[in-house]
């Protein structure tokens, strides 16, 4: 039993003691609340202390009276190693992590502490290194304070977008899956009637004309090929040996048709010229390498309105093949 003795002397009317008295009280329940206090306190050290989230305390004017370890990692605190909790209490949140006002937080804090009412944010911080770092946060009322419980969900994030993503790939795979079948029916008939042309064909003119058209066909059927791969993880690509120069022949021959166009119909004169030189067979495929001359030759042609000139060249070089392109736009 917790008790609290006060004695005082009794003394008569000359001041003489002429005995004592005592007074004795019962503060059993005094000491329990304060022991209660005590391992109340205990307890939220503990649990700030184990804690792997971001916990702080905070006072009415959002100065910081407490904080775990773990918040020694937080973005707007952490200013590298040796950091210690000393070093941040006392201090307001606003010079801690200038921008909660912009994030629309600090209103709502002292809310918080007005009303008593918690609240539920998840929260965005841009950090100089990390990027940004996506927060919950949890405010509640302590005492005549703030309680911040900051959880780090960067990595549940990043993986709920890559999951998301990998929903749009898929989706996107389906839809060119469907594409690709439609497109490949209509090929097949460009590329079939091609071919029958070219075989009744007699006049050289035609045959190349019909040549270029069954190339280009079947181009486009690798192009769709392609198509389906999207939003799929590719492996190794299936390559071939493919010869340069016939690469350059074949584009030349591709955009003839759009170089004689804009000498007809807007007088741009173009010229495109090719300097083919003895090379080795190159690795690689050779419809995606004609799709790509050909776009080249193409943004050569739209950079020089008033005409000028293209040169292609391929070459050998320290054991690589060269293919090189310029012009005078």
């Amino acid at each position: 039993v917790w008790t609290e003795n006060i004695v005082s002397p009794l003394r008569d009317q000359k001041s003489r003691v002429i005995g004592i008295v005592g007074v004795t009280r019962d503060i059993r329940e005094r000491k329990e609340a304060e022991l209660a206090l005590r391992q109340s306190e205990e307890k939220l050290r503990s649990f700030m202390d184990s804690a792997t989230d971001f916990f702080t305390i905070w006072d009415a004017e959002l100065n910081l009276i407490d904080l775990n370890e773990a918040s020694l990692r937080y973005p707007t605190i952490a200013h590298g190693n040796g950091v210690k909790k000393e070093d941040f209490i006392g201090r307001n949140i606003l010079e801690l992590d200038p921008d909660v006002k912009g994030r629309g937080l600090y209103d709502e804090y002292l809310e918080v502490i007005k009303t008593g009412k918690p609240f539920f944010v998840e929260d965005v911080v841009c950090h100089p290194k990390l990027g940004d770092v996506y927060l919950s946060v949890r405010a509640f009322k302590v005492g005549e304070g703030l309680g911040l419980l900051t959880m780090d969900m960067t990595e549940r994030k990043r993986a709920e977008d890559s999951i998301r993503q990998a929903e749009k790939l898929r989706a996107l795979g389906e839809m060119a899956g469907g594409v690709a079948h439609d497109f490949n029916n209509i090929l097949s008939v460009i590329l079939g009637r091609a071919q029958l042309a070219l075989a009744d064909a007699k006049d050289e003119k035609a045959i190349k004309s019909m040549q270029i058209i069954e190339q280009t066909a079947i181009d486009a059927a690798s192009m769709v090929r392609r198509l389906r791969e999207v939003a799929v993880i590719k492996g190794d690509r299936s390559t071939e040996k493919v010869d340069l120069n016939q690469l350059i022949e074949d584009a030349i021959q591709m955009v003839e048709s759009r170089r004689l166009e804009l000498e007809e119909t807007g007088g741009v004169t173009i010229e495109i010229r090719s300097q083919q030189n003895e090379v080795s067979p190159a690795v690689g495929d050779a419809a995606e390498l004609r799709e790509a001359l050909v776009n080249i030759l193409f943004n050569a042609m739209d950079a020089m309105p008033e005409g000028g000139n293209i040169k292609m060249e391929s070459r050998q070089e320290d054991g690589l093949v060269v293919l090189s392109i310029s012009d005078t736009g």
